[in-house]
């Protein structure tokens, strides 16, 4: 449900780093004019003029990135990355119940199974889908227990 995945991966030291802030961030490019950073994927860099003054394009072949062994592996890390997004919103943050247990899951399942075409992979894509959806939900539950506490 998420291929092809075009990220910049791959960079000369000194051209790009990770800024190593978040769990899904994306690389930042060194302009080397002035030696500032700007997060980019590389959608909107090779669509920038930037792209001219660094070499950055696209594989012939695609890095296949397997980051879960088995199913196990994969809840721990869903359960660790919904407690990361409860712990970056600020104390006061107010969260529809609407949006967060009914909208946002149904877009994100609807996005995942078919615009990203999770069904090609079987029962394995249908279930990334599901859990991609109800993220929400676990965020919501881990929103509201913090906010009680």
């Amino acid at each position: 449900g998420q291929y092809p995945d075009y990220t910049i991966r791959l960079y000369k030291n000194g051209v790009a780093k990770f800024p190593c802030k978040d769990v899904h961030e994306n690389v930042e490019i060194i302009d080397p004019k002035n030696s500032s950073r700007q997060a980019r994927t590389i959608n909107n860099y090779l669509s920038s003029e930037r792209s001219e003054s660094r070499n950055i394009g696209y594989l012939q072949n695609p890095i296949l990135h397997y980051a879960d062994p088995d199913f196990s592996r994969y809840l721990m890390r869903w359960d660790r990355y919904t407690s990361l997004e409860v712990e970056k919103m600020p104390k006061d943050t107010k969260l529809g119940l609407f949006n967060y247990i009914i909208w946002k899951p149904k877009i994100t399942f609807l996005m995942m199974y078919f615009r990203h075409k999770g069904f090609m992979d079987g029962f394995p894509g249908f279930v990334f889908a599901l859990f991609s959806s109800i993220r929400f939900w676990g965020i919501y539950i881990k929103w509201r227990a913090r906010r009680q506490s």
